[in-house]
């Protein structure tokens, strides 16, 4: 996969200086992280002998999200991938991108900012604003 390069370890094993293979080939000799995921690949690697067996650091990787309780209970697909998922629980995948904006929102903009947080709709300068939008682009 080209998460993994395992062509351009190849290549630097076939090469041994990067430099000296073809440009339009990946080359590094150093693959700093590999997740459990990998052992397969990793494992015909080695057979193939163009790395070395891995060996663990101590450190352990973490993907993760959280969301809070109620959340949760409210739309319980949220609680797996597969809930955030485009063709989650639904054939158009732009109502389930709908529905993630929902549940978790967007940032505000300038415009958004000025009407919703400010008494005075951006008038008054302040650490934030300097002034209100002038021009529709400046709303979006």
């Amino acid at each position: 996969t080209m998460l993994y390069d395992y062509d351009a370890l190849r290549t630097a094993y076939k090469y041994s200086d990067c430099r000296k293979s073809p440009s339009d080939q990946s080359c590094a000799h150093v693959l700093p992280e590999i997740w459990n995921g990998q052992n397969l690949l990793v494992s015909q690697a080695e057979k193939e002998g163009f790395i070395e067996s891995k060996v663990g650091n101590g450190a352990v990787g973490k993907l993760a999200w959280y969301i809070p309780s109620y959340t949760a209970k409210k739309d319980p697909t949220l609680l797996s991938i597969f809930g955030l998922t485009e063709t989650a629980n639904t054939t158009d995948t732009k109502s389930n991108r709908q529905k993630l904006a929902d549940t978790f929102k967007r940032p505000f903009n300038w415009k958004d900012y000025c009407e919703l947080f400010t008494t005075d709709n951006c008038t008054t300068p302040d650490d934030i604003a300097q002034r209100a939008p002038e021009t529709s682009s400046e709303c979006a």
